[in-house]
């Protein structure tokens, strides 16, 4: 906590384009997506580096391929389409050039369907969550999240707060790592001695999320880890008299990480005493 953090946490997993591509049906044979397939193939199974493959001549037209097809995809196929953008994503030339779309039409198209969160399948939401996290990679996009008029943070903030308590244990995690990136975000700012990106009501939002999430974790020592780090960022070097400070001391926060040493599957999480003991308990 007491310096800036260099990590973002990045979901780089491929799965196999192929069987991704047929849940595009009937938009499988489109050349835009097939330049891109031939593009991520390449970059996932050559030797030369990521950084030296060739970047597809149509990608200037795929935003394009993205918002047409998205609208015309059965529910249940969508998660295709944002792990597609995930994977491309990784690759910070292709982030950096959505980056600089206006409005960010394409991104904020794809993360759409978080607005009705309990409408959509797990596979949806937690890939929704990756492609989120795959964002803080990239430069251009922490610059912009950075902004007030950010029209990406809000989205981003409702997907994390409202997934965190998820019954999926993996879907916890992730979006625990989204809620990490974010914080993260916050906390670099703070040590650069630039003002909160986040502003103090987003940071009581995303604190209040943090504490009833911490509180209601009792199974994924993974998990638990986010979560504690995500609110060890936001409190460490908040003003003593901020309302994320009299949120924790209101809530009784630090006992209730405390007591997670009582529960065996999450009782080795080195951060229980470094957050609940060190910062909580005798930091605030």
């Amino acid at each position: 906590l007491q310096r800036p953090i260099s990590n973002y946490v990045t979901y780089k997993k491929v799965p196999p384009l192929d069987k991704l591509v047929q849940k595009l049906s009937p938009h499988h044979e489109d050349p835009r997506l097939l330049s891109m397939i031939t593009y991520l193939k390449h970059r996932t199974s050559s030797s030369t580096p990521a950084a030296d493959t060739p970047l597809p001549q149509d990608l200037p037209t795929f935003a394009t391929y993205l918002q047409t097809t998205y609208g015309s995809l059965a529910l249940d196929h969508l998660f295709a389409l944002v792990d597609l953008t995930r994977l491309l994503f990784l690759d910070p030339r292709v982030s950096s050039y959505f980056a600089e779309e206006p409005d960010h039409k394409t991104l904020l198209t794809l993360l759409s369907p978080s607005a009705g969160l309990s409408k959509c399948p797990y596979n949806l939401r937690i890939v929704m969550l990756q492609l989120c996290c795959t964002l803080f990679s990239t430069p251009l996009y922490r610059d912009q999240l950075a902004t007030s008029s950010s029209s990406l943070l809000p989205t981003l903030l409702h997907l994390t707060t409202s997934s965190l308590l998820d019954s999926h244990t993996n879907l916890r995690v992730v979006a625990a790592s989204l809620a990490y990136n974010l914080a993260a975000l916050n906390h670099n700012a703070r040590f650069a001695g630039h003002a909160d990106p986040l502003s103090e009501e987003n940071q009581v939002e995303l604190t209040a999320s943090l504490v009833e999430a911490i509180a209601q974790e009792e199974e994924s020592q993974e998990a638990l880890h986010g979560l504690l780090f995500a609110l060890g960022l936001l409190v460490y070097e908040a003003s003593p008299d901020s309302a994320v400070v009299d949120l924790c001391k209101a809530m009784g926060i630090a006992e209730t990480v405390v007591a997670k040493k009582n529960l065996s599957n999450v009782a080795k999480e080195p951060l229980i005493k470094e957050v609940g003991e060190e910062l909580l308990m005798r930091g605030l």
